[in-house]
C-alpha cells in the first residue's frame, strides 16, 4: 500500500543479507522503513519528516496510511477485535501543508514563538512557506 515494488518485497523475503544503502534507492529505503514501523504496530509512532523526498502522490499515500493507522488502531488488523485494541498515536514533524491538513492536532514550533497549538484556519498567518 505504500507503493513498494514486488522486487523490494522479494528482497525482504529472501535469505540474502543485503546492505540497504547499496541495494535500495533512498525512496525505497524510506518506504521500507515506514512499512517496518507500521508492521510493528506500536501504540505510539514518532516519525521525523516521513514524507521528505517523496513526490505528491507518494506523500499523499503515506499520510493517508498513517491517518488510517491511527483511526483503525493499526493497519490490516482484524475488524472484529478493533474494540479490544488500544488507541494508536502518530506524531510526525513536517513542513508540508498536506501533513497539517490531515492532522488531528497541530503544534507550531519556532525559536521566536516557542510551542503553540494552532488550528487549521491559523495556518496562513504562520506557515506561508509550507508546500
Amino acid at each position: 500500500r505504500l507503493g513498494l515494488e514486488d522486487a523490494v518485497l522479494e528482497m525482504v523475503e529472501s535469505e540474502d543479507v543485503l546492505c540497504w544503502a547499496s541495494a535500495l534507492s533512498e525512496t525505497r529505503r524510506r518506504l521500507l522503513s515506514l512499512a517496518r514501523a507500521l508492521v510493528a504496530n506500536p501504540e505510539v509512532l514518532c516519525i521525523h519528516k516521513p514524507t521528505d523526498g517523496f513526490d505528491s502522490a507518494t506523500t499523499s499515500r503515506v499520510l493517508h496510511l498513517l491517518k488510517e493507522f491511527v483511526e483503525r488502531k493499526g493497519i490490516h488488523q482484524d475488524r472484529l477485535t478493533w474494540h479490544l485494541r488500544r488507541p494508536r498515536t502518530c506524531i510526525i514533524t513536517s513542513s508540508k501543508r498536506k501533513s497539517v491538513e490531515l492532522a488531528d492536532h497541530v503544534l507550531h514550533v519556532s525559536n521566536y514563538g516557542g510551542i503553540k497549538r494552532i488550528r487549521y484556519h491559523e495556518l496562513e498567518e504562520i506557515t506561508g512557506d509550507l508546500t
